[in-house]
């Protein structure tokens, strides 16, 4: 009997590297250039922080950026 290739008879296959994978789940992501390996919940977790920060920068950049015209169309709207 041939068993056809799916995603989900991927997921039952036999356990390869027990570091890796517990029932067929990944617990770990492979870690990108200057990572250690950690658990892959922790590196989710510590991705979605860093995409929060990343974020913020941007939307504080914008708002400096906003003050700063607001300031100069202050001072203008002062020396006229």
């Amino acid at each position: 009997m041939s068993q056809q290739y799916t995603a989900h008879s991927a997921r039952s296959s036999p356990i390869e590297d027990e570091d890796t994978e517990v029932g067929g789940v990944a617990l770990r992501e492979p870690p990108r250039d200057g990572e250690s390996e950690i658990p892959l919940k922790f590196a989710r977790k510590l991705r979605r922080k860093q995409n929060k920060k990343e974020k913020w920068k941007v939307i504080k950049a914008q708002w400096a950026k906003e003050a700063a015209g607001e300031k100069a169309a202050g001072l203008s709207a002062v020396r006229q």
